[in-house]
């Protein structure tokens, strides 16, 4: 992004004075980064899971005289309780950090979730109920972006917190058969020469 200031007879040149935001091979990106994953039940009714990742970012645009370098990260992590009466709590969070960009920082997103469902009728009917960030009403996402002879920061509001209620049921089960193929080489030259005792017949 910068502020337009075209030549006289470029048709463009209408826009001088203005934020030009536009794409162009002008930098180069390296990147080098780490994912990690993990799982662990303790015990039956009991887990716990994670997944998430650095990465180390190093941009730089030569043409615009412009270079930046930073580390961004992102987890998921979350929990499950399986109780008796085939009762289950879920509880989950994330966190992602702003990306690394030449010109602009962004604010960071997180959320978080809690599931309760319980199943009935020899586990073909589930109900469940559920929150989506229950904390806060509103998230608060903000650009801002830095240049020669500006500074633009860009502001937006999104809803947040949600609930919900859900029924499923499962009709029938689903049972398939796996047929079993007999492979094998045949040379039909040689066994039109075996006679019924399995020798083979030379005639002269």
């Amino acid at each position: 992004m910068f502020t337009a200031n075209f030549e006289p007879d470029d048709p463009r040149s209408q826009y001088n004075g203005a934020l030009w935001n536009t794409y162009d091979n002008i930098g180069k990106k390296q990147q080098v980064g780490l994912f990690l994953y993990g799982n662990w039940l303790p015990s039956t009714w009991f887990r716990l899971y994670m997944n998430g990742g650095v990465d180390y970012t190093d941009l730089k645009a030569p043409t615009l005289d412009l270079k930046k370098d930073g580390v961004s990260g992102r987890i998921f992590a979350g929990t499950q309780f399986t109780l008796p009466k085939d009762f289950r709590i879920n509880v989950q969070g994330g966190y992602f950090s702003p990306w690394i960009q030449l010109q602009s920082e962004m604010s960071p997103f997180y959320f978080a979730g809690l599931n309760v469902s319980k199943d009935f009728l020899k586990k073909k009917l589930s109900v469940s109920v559920g929150a989506n960030n229950p904390f806060w009403k509103t998230m608060k996402m903000e650009t801002t972006t830095k240049g020669g002879g500006f500074h633009d920061v860009s502001t937006n509001w999104r809803s947040a917190r949600e609930f919900r209620f859900s029924i499923s049921y499962r009709f029938g089960t689903m049972k398939g058969q796996i047929k079993k193929v007999r492979r094998g080489i045949s040379n039909d030259d040689s066994k039109g020469g075996e006679n019924n005792q399995g020798g083979a017949e030379q005639s002269m």
